[in-house]
């Protein structure tokens, strides 16, 4: 797998997953809420580096899953950049999940 120079794009909805995920956590334990921030910047470095990583999900939007916790990014290679649309919880209805992307791309 080679890894790719471009740049990592993150929709403003994206963000907004992402700190609804660390309210859910933290709410549960302050740890899991700091494990959520290095995870998700860890896997979104690994997104950027090697795009390929993540596994197809619908058509060309690819998902990765968070090593230790329950959460996906999902996310689409383009050509001179790749761009994180959804981060989401595995229980999330997988309908919605498709509705969000839908709107975003």
């Amino acid at each position: 797998m080679q890894e790719s120079s471009n740049p990592l794009g993150i929709e403003e909805a994206a963000f907004l997953d992402a700190d609804k995920l660390d309210v859910f956590f933290y709410e549960i334990d302050l740890e899991l809420a700091h494990s959520l921030e290095e995870e998700l910047a860890g896997g979104l470095d690994k997104i950027r580096r090697f795009p390929e990583r993540g596994s197809f999900y619908a058509g060309d939007i690819r998902r990765f899953r968070l090593e230790s916790l329950p959460c996906y990014i999902f996310y689409k290679v383009r050509e001179t950049e790749t761009v994180v649309y959804v981060i989401a919880h595995e229980r999330e209805n997988p309908e919605s999940i498709l509705r969000r992307l839908e709107r975003s791309i």
